[in-house]
């Protein structure tokens, strides 16, 4: 039996620390999807801003009130344009509305294995290291 016992505790601390190591990597992809999410945020809101100032264009080339010099054919032009822009403007929030809701099934997962995993229900290896030296000092006190 004195010898099954060190086996069971380096397995116990093995698992300790393979856990550990889980929550760490769980940890750092944490911190990456906050970051991108963050990153995404802010290049939606400048996105939305440079669209919004586009459509504002748009409408004044519409009903007249901006004057563009030159041809009428320069005034169609350049509404093409802001109108191409508006499209790409519009696709690229698209792909980043697309991105955002990969990040937030990403955290969600990551929120499901944290859950399942529940990292708080496990003791420390301060805890462990308390418990194997009690038991080592039962089993020396009933050994001897």
């Amino acid at each position: 039996m004195s010898n099954g016992t060190p086996i069971a505790i380096d397995n116990i601390l093995g698992e300790i620390h393979a856990l550990n190591s889980k929550i760490q990597v769980i940890a750092q992809r944490m911190k990456i999807i906050e970051r991108n999410e963050e990153i995404i945020g802010k290049t939606l809101i400048s996105h939305n801003k440079m669209l919004k100032e586009i459509e504002e264009e748009i409408n004044s080339l519409k009903s007249g009130t901006l004057s563009v010099s030159g041809q009428p054919e320069e005034s169609g032009a350049a509404l093409a344009e802001a109108k191409e822009l508006l499209r790409d403007f519009k696709k690229q929030i698209d792909q980043n509305r697309k991105e955002i809701e990969l990040i937030k099934s990403e955290l969600n997962e990551i929120k499901y294995v944290l859950d399942a995993i529940n990292p708080v229900a496990y003791a420390t290896i301060d805890q462990v290291s308390d418990l194997v030296e009690e038991k080592i000092e039962e089993y020396m006190k009933k050994k001897g």
